[in-house]
């Protein structure tokens, strides 16, 4: 994994975490995020927007429901890196 991906996937973890997602990880286990009875894959979900089998536009529906949408990933990317 590139280091800007690494830090660009703690950076949306933080995000999550900061509004109130859960991070599930387990040794051997993909990354969940959960809030309530909302859960999804992230590590999955970023090879899909990768891809192309998930669409900007699907992802960022994704993010409006989970109450992300507004969070500034470079904000977050320079604590997550620090």
């Amino acid at each position: 994994m590139s280091k800007e991906r690494f830090v660009a996937l703690r950076a949306a973890h933080c995000v999550f975490h900061n509004r109130g997602w859960e991070i599930i990880a387990q040794p051997g286990e993909s990354v969940i995020l959960q809030k309530d009875e909302t859960a999804f894959h992230h590590f999955e979900v970023t090879e899909q927007l990768e891809s192309g089998s998930l669409s900007s536009e699907e992802w960022k529906r994704i993010c409006d429901l989970a109450g992300v949408a507004d969070s500034d990933l470079g904000e977050m990317a320079g604590k997550a890196n620090s």
